[in-house]
Parts: structure tokens; C-alpha cells; sequence
């Protein structure tokens, strides 16, 4: 905190003059006062009070790792380094915090989105930093990449910190003179009973084609994978003990979901070499994926090439154009926008992986063949296909559970490195080569299957935001490490939440789900007539999981035309005002379709009430509630629906909603030069031949 008796101002201005030098000096001793009188407060001093000061809240467990850096200066982005807030900046070893000097009488509330983190524009989790470039007191304006720690003798003038979900901070540090245990995800798939109940639940459970083989207890026989995994029937232990080490980081093929006409999809690595024995081996194992078939039809192979520098490169790529924290940067980027996204490479991935899911998705549901995917480690790239394929397959995987389900049984059960994809961390330090998210690919992907079957998914694109935001955070253990192994290493796992969404806000939880998902393909329609014979209360016929009927009739084939792919914007520009329209985009038709669905539903409510001759007086009016409201471990496991707190226009009149709401309340105006256009001078040839006629 600021030791100073008189308070900060919260906001300042360098382009200006401050007048009251004097308040400036007992704020910050360390600003002299020829600095200080080029600064003007836009904000009334106030007297002195104890309580004035903004404190410090750290979770429980949570420590600071370094002493506070006082007097810093937070520029507001796109202020051209000229406007910003002055306060404290603390560090933990779970994030950065930077904490005014004052509350600002002009702050406007903000919406809420995590239950850890407070305001997204003050403080970022570690693991989310990206990049660091600092200036130096000789040239403010030039700044270079921060690779090696400094000593006391360099000198910072600004440090500006690039994060991983292109938000951008601007640290002013050259006034300062110091600047010369949370919930963690239990992690499923590492026990013969979760595989037991996948397998049933997809039809195979109590067939003979495909078993769970616990060859890999304590994990003893392949580090990367779960003790537990499912293998054909056919390809007994001893086999797979013996051709282990002939499969590229000893990762054997495994099966991942199977559909209700015997096709099967299976995963597997690269041989380490091509011989006589490895190519048998591949036979083999070939021969029992096919045995494993109810018609006995032989499996297709499809190889997977995304590799991680064609990933890395294009997010690199991408966040240099979503990164921007200027406004003459912006707009001269704005000009021209469509060859720069198109420059990433970004959305010719999200082509590649969507045709290449389309692929698969016609081999299994419409020819019938199991589909092998087959990489060279079989963790990458195959991870995101497959995951892809199970969505598009299966509508178990499109509803919040079961997309959770599938992040741990595709990605943390057979080891996709996060902590070297997601956050450049190997055994010999931190390494951007490595850098290379494809778990953002495979959101993004989802995104544009949502984008093409909108009425399909019972989450939205505030929900893959959500994921994406989490895995960068560090709270989930899961998803900051490589594998199983390294898990059960380094942490101990003394609690556990068994929901992700549960690190949100309640209020923002709400716009996880989709209010059209319930209406869409008569899911309504069967509810309502199964529940009503068998004498069901409303709530029941209103729940939003579909019925096993509707889950077994639905393939998704996704189109990869370029046409048809959407950059992300609400994920990718979130952070930048520029881009952003006041009062318009996707958020304001998604608040008046909740607040038109929760109107039907409840009018529904009362038709089910009077049809099953329910007593209306002893449960309680919660139809949107049902649907729309946040579900808690409390009440996921209990069939009374919860309160009516479905968001609407009116809930947030108190906000500044923008496009990009809720993490972006500012919009910046289109400069006035833009709209001028050049004048075109008139040819002299034309000049001339006209003074002629």
C-alpha cells in the first residue's frame, strides 16, 4: 500500500499541467516536483481516511513473493501513454496485481466474471504472461524484448507485459524507486470405473470387442498415460508389453469412443522405425481394430499434420495483430485487416482441422469403417481431431458436461503437454519454440462449429472464453503440467471442485448456456410428452439434458470452405476499445432471446402445472431458473429447479454494455482522418484533350 497520509489521485494525464504540485509530493515521495507538474488530476482530492484505501485480497494460501512496487503508473490502453492510474504493483507466485492508490469516484462498476480474480484490467495470473518488452530512461518510446534479468544498474522506464489472451499492460515504472492454496480440478479417466462407465454409455460395455487393460498401473509401463486405458479385446497384454518400445515415446494405440454402428475411433503414435518387425506389429494391432468391428470391416488410417511449429508460428502470429494497446497501431492495421488475419495462417489451420474432421466424421458415421488417427506422438494434433470428431458424433460431448468430460479423457488422460504447448515450460526452463496452443486451436474450432449449428450445443462462446481464460490461469493443476505423472509428483490433491465452471461468477456463469439449445430438434417437444405420462413435475420436463433418444440421431458434418469460417472476434479482440460498438453486438441479441425464452418457458410451466395437476404452491416458480441459471454442486444432483435469474437488458442497465461486454465497457470513436478521402487529380492526357474539344 502507499505509506503517504494524503491520498493519490486516481487518474492523471502526462499531456497536461498539474497545478497542485504539493499533493503530488506527499502522494509519491518519490516524484519530484518538475516531474510532477506535468501531470493533472481528473480526479477531486479527498480528505484522509483509513478506510480510503483499496486493500490487498489474496486467497487463501496465497502469498506475495516480492516486495510491492509503489507509485506505478497503469496507463489506460489506447491513451497513447498519456492518461493512466497510479498505485501499487504486487506480485504472488499465482499472479500479478496491480492495486490503485485510490478508488476512483469515477470508476463504473464492472461485471464480474471469476470468483479469484477481481477486475481483468488490474491483475493477470502468471502462467498467462506471454511476452515482457521494457524501455529505458534514455529512449521511453523504443522498447526491446526482456529475455535476461536485469541488475540494479539498468533502468526501466516502462514495462509493458503481452498476455496470452492478447490483453497488453503498460507499466510506467520510473517513479518508483523499488523498481530499480486454491481448488484444484480432480482429473478423471485414471480408474477402471470411469472407463467402465464410457464404455457403456457408449454402447461397448457389455460387448466383448474392446477391454480396459490396467497394463499401465502406477505407470510403471508408459509415463505419459493413464493407469487405465482401453484396448481391443484381441491385443492381449503380453503383446503390448512386448511391441511398447517400438511405438515413439512408448505410446501405444488406444481406443477413444465408439459409434452405435460398430465403427470405433482409435488413436495412436508413429513406429520408431520401419522394419520387418515394427511393420508386423502395425498389422496386428491393425488386424485387431478390425476384429473389434461388429461387421468385422477393416479400419481406415488417417494420418494427422499439424505440426507445433505451424501452430506456433500462426498464434504468434495472430497475437501481434490482436495485441494492441494504440490507437494509431490500430487503425492502421484496421485498413488492412482481412490480408492481415489471413497473413496468421490461423484460420488455414482451423480449415485444415475442420476438413479434416469432416473426413473422419463421414468414414465412421456414413461408411461405417473405424478410423485410426495416427501422428508421430500422438499428442497434439490428434488430440484436437479426435476431440472434434466425438463432438460432431456424439451430442453428449456438446452439452457443458460432457464437453468437460472429453477435455479430460482426450487431453489430461493421455497427456497432452500443456505446460510446453500452453506455457513454454520444459525440464530446461521456459522456451517460446515450444509455444504452440493448440488447445485455443481446438476452441476455436468448436467456436465455428457453433457458428454453423447454433441451436446445437448447449453452451456458448462466452463458455470456450471461459475454458481458454482457465487454462491460463494456474488454478487448475491439470492443465499447467504435462501428464499424469508429473501431477501426482509435484502436487498434492487435498481438495477438489469436480466442476470447472465453478471458479465463475455466478452472474456470468449465466451466459454459459445456450437459451435456444432447449428448443431446438423437439428436445422440448419429448420432454414434454414422455414427462407428462409418466407424471413428472415441470421442472423435470424443462431440464435441458436431452433425451438417449435425441442423443443417438444427430451427426454434425462441418463445412471448411473459407467462406464459411469466422474469425473469433469476442475472443481474439475482446481487450481492444477500438473494435468495439456501444450498445450492439451478438450480446444484445443473446440478452433479449433469454429473456424471450425464459418468458416461454415459464409460460410453459404453467400449461405442464395445470395438465399434471401439480400443486403449484409448494415449489417454487423457477422455469428460466431451470434452464438459465447457474448450476452449483449443490443442486446438479437435485431435480427442484433453482430461482429465476436469467439475464436481461434490464438486470445490467446500470452497465455499459459494449460488444465485447463484459470485459471491455470502452469504445473509441473512428478518427476523423479516416474519412477523408484523397482527391483524384485528372489525367494530363485527359486534361488536355477536353481543352481541345
Amino acid at each position: 500500500m502507499c505509506g503517504s497520509e494524503q491520498r493519490i489521485p486516481a487518474s492523471i494525464n502526462t499531456s497536461t499541467t498539474f497545478n497542485n504540485s504539493n499533493s503530488i509530493q506527499r502522494g509519491m515521495n518519490s516524484l519530484n516536483s518538475s516531474r510532477a507538474e506535468s501531470f493533472k488530476s481528473y480526479v477531486e482530492e479527498e480528505e484522509d481516511s483509513s478506510n480510503g484505501n483499496p486493500s490487498l485480497n489474496l486467497i487463501s494460501g496465497e502469498q506475495e513473493v516480492t516486495t510491492p512496487c509503489e507509485n506505478v503508473i497503469l496507463y489506460f490502453p489506447f491513451s497513447d501513454s498519456r492518461q493512466g492510474i497510479i498505485g501499487n504493483v504486487h506480485c504472488t507466485f499465482f499472479r500479478l496485481i496491480f492495486l490503485p492508490a485510490t478508488e476512483m469516484n469515477n470508476q463504473r462498476s464492472y461485471f464480474r466474471t471469476q470468483r479469484i480474480f477481481g477486475n481483468s484490467n488490474f491483475e493477470t495470473a502468471l502462467l498467462n504472461v506471454y511476452r515482457l518488452e521494457h524501455s529505458s530512461n534514455a529512449d521511453p518510446k523504443k522498447f526491446r524484448h526482456l529475455v535476461n534479468f536485469l541488475s540494479f544498474a539498468d533502468d526501466i522506464h516502462t514495462l509493458k507485459i503481452y498476455c496470452k489472451d492478447f490483453r497488453v499492460f503498460s507499466f510506467d515504472l520510473h517513479f518508483s524507486s523499488q523498481c530499480k492454496n486454491v481448488k484444484l480440478k480432480k482429473c478423471s479417466f485414471d480408474s477402471r470405473e470411469d472407463w467402465q462407465c464410457e464404455l457403456q454409455r457408449c454402447g461397448t460395455g457389455g460387448g466383448h470387442s474392446w477391454r480396459i487393460t490396467q497394463i499401465n498401473e502406477n505407470n510403471r509401463l508408459i509415463r505419459s498415460y493413464s493407469c487405465c486405458f482401453v484396448v481391443p479385446s484381441s491385443w492381449y497384454d503380453n503383446m503390448i508389453e512386448t511391441s511398447v518400445s517400438n511405438w515413439k515415446e512408448r505410446r501405444v494405440p488406444f481406443w477413444c469412443w465408439s459409434h452405435l454402428n460398430g465403427s470405433s475411433l482409435v488413436r495412436t503414435s508413429s513406429m520408431t522405425t520401419d522394419t520387418e518387425v515394427t511393420r508386423k506389429q502395425w498389422l496386428l494391432f491393425e488386424a485387431a481394430v478390425g476384429e473389434s468391428h461388429a461387421k468385422k470391416k477393416q479400419p481406415v488410417v488417417i494420418d494427422v499434420s499439424l505440426s507445433v511449429r505451424d501452430v506456433a508460428n500462426a498464434y504468434d502470429a495472430l497475437r501481434k495483430i490482436c495485441s494492441i494497446d494504440n490507437s494509431t497501431e490500430f487503425w492502421a492495421i484496421d485498413s488492412r485487416w482481412y490480408s492481415e488475419v489471413e497473413s496468421t495462417g490461423w484460420l488455414f489451420l482451423v480449415q485444415k482441422c475442420l476438413s479434416q474432421v469432416h473426413c473422419c466424421v463421414e468414414t465412421i458415421s456414413i461408411f461405417g469403417n473405424s478410423v485410426i488417427l495416427r501422428e508421430k506422438l500422438n499428442q497434439d494434433g490428434c488430440c484436437v481431431i479426435a476431440s472434434l470428431v466425438q463432438i460432431c458424433c456424439d451430442p453428449f460431448y456438446r452439452t457443458i458436461d460432457g464437453f468437460e468430460m472429453l477435455i479430460r479423457k482426450e487431453w489430461l488422460a493421455f497427456a497432452h503437454p500443456f505446460a510446453s504447448r500452453l506455457h513454454g515450460l520444459t525440464s530446461a526452463g521456459r522456451s517460446d519454440e515450444e509455444l504452440a496452443p493448440f488447445f485455443l486451436l481446438f476452441l476455436d474450432c468448436v467456436f465455428q462449429l457453433l457458428v454453423q449449428y447454433p441451436t446445437d450445443f448447449q453452451f456458448t462462446e462466452h463458455y470456450l472464453i471461459a475454458m481458454w481464460d482457465l487454462s491460463l490461469t494456474g488454478l487448475v493443476v491439470s492443465f499447467s503440467t504435462n501428464c499424469l505423472r508429473d501431477r501426482i509428483d509435484h502436487h498434492h490433491f487435498d481438495d477438489h471442485t469436480d466442476y470447472w465452471t465453478e471458479f465463475y461468477h455466478d452472474d456470468y456463469r449465466q451466459f454459459f448456456k445456450n437459451s435456444c439449445y432447449l428448443f431446438a430438434k423437439s428436445r422440448l417437444a419429448e420432454n414434454y410428452s414422455s414427462s407428462l405420462s409418466a407424471g413428472s413435475s415441470s421442472a423435470d420436463i424443462l431440464s435441458p439434458s436431452p433425451s438417449p433418444s435425441l442423443l443417438s440421431s444427430s451427426t454434425l458434418l462441418p463445412e471448411s470452405q473459407p467462406f464459411v469460417l469466422n474469425f473469433w472476434q469476442m475472443a481474439f479482440l475482446r481487450w481492444s476499445a477500438p473494435a468495439q460498438v456501444a450498445n450492439g453486438g451478438d450480446i444484445q441479441l443473446t440478452l433479449h432471446v433469454n429473456s424471450l425464452n425464459a418468458h416461454l418457458l415459464k409460460l410453459l410451466q404453467e400449461k405442464i402445472r395445470l395438465e399434471i395437476g401439480a400443486n403449484t404452491t409448494t415449489r417454487s416458480d423457477a422455469t428460466s431458473g431451470t434452464f438459465l441459471a447457474t448450476t452449483t454442486t449443490s443442486n446438479r444432483n437435485d431435480d427442484k429447479a433453482g430461482s429465476d435469474s436469467s439475464l436481461s437488458c434490464a438486470d445490467l442497465s446500470n452497465l455499459r454494455i459494449t460488444s465485447a461486454f463484459p470485459f471491455t465497457y470502452e469504445t473509441l470513436p473512428i478518427p476523423d482522418y479516416l474519412y477523408i478521402l484523397p482527391i483524384r487529380q485528372q489525367p494530363k492526357a485527359s486534361r488536355h484533350t477536353s481543352k481541345q474539344q
